[in-house]
């Protein structure tokens, strides 16, 4: 009888614990990442934990965390690779969590929604603004494209019409005019890109070239 209740104890302890376990998350709610394992370096990521319960702490190994309220957590690194997110209640971790930190400006810019290297002269002029993705999550980051440059290689331009400058993320109507003229098999090069990637320092970027179809 002693060993049945012992069992029954047990079984209602681990039940108890599971249960507790899968009520507690951490979640990182920085620029709407879709990946929830993901931290960024050099930036302040927002956690949000789920816990039920107001005597807890959340203890990192990498990374410096400062509560902002009784859920939010503003966590910073210059640290690159895995962190472990421990929360810890009466004295034990009672969750732990292990985030991939990565560097926030791993990406690049593409003419719209152009993804390949080939593309109709119609199409660019369609998605003739920039936009920046992230290579390393599949979340929402902002950015500001400063300037550009667009080289033309074609029979079809003059020489002065080859090298066009651009401020601002949207093609102005001098490349808008120049890209109407060109004709299979000539090249659009984007180079010299200017960008703040999360409004930090202006850096550059990889550049994009795409040949006309």
């Amino acid at each position: 009888m002693q060993l049945f209740f012992k069992i029954l104890f047990t079984t209602i302890l681990l039940t108890s614990f599971s249960s507790l376990r899968s009520q507690i998350a951490i979640i990182n709610t920085t620029f709407n990442v879709k990946d929830t394992n993901v931290i960024f370096a050099e930036v302040n990521n927002y956690i949000k934990v789920y816990f039920k319960g107001s005597k807890y702490k959340l203890i990192t190994r990498h990374s410096k965390s400062e509560r902002m309220n009784d859920s939010i957590f503003m966590v910073s690194t210059t640290h690159l690779g895995k962190d472990s997110f421990d929360l810890v209640s009466n004295g034990r971790i009672v969750f732990r969590k292990v985030f991939q930190a990565k560097e926030l400006a791993m990406g690049r810019f593409f003419v719209g929604a152009i993804v390949g290297g080939i593309a109709r002269k119609e199409e660019i002029i369609a998605n003739r603004a920039l936009v920046f993705r992230n290579l390393e999550c599949q979340c929402t980051i902002p950015y500001k494209i400063l300037s550009y440059e667009i080289r033309i290689t074609s029979n079809s331009v003059q020489n002065f019409e080859k090298t066009i400058s651009v401020e601002g993320a949207t093609f102005n109507e001098t490349a808008v005019n120049i890209i109407r003229k060109l004709h299979s098999g000539d090249t659009m090069e984007v180079f010299d890109i200017k960008a703040l990637i999360n409004f930090g320092c202006p850096r550059s970027y990889e550049p994009i070239i795409i040949k006309i179809q």
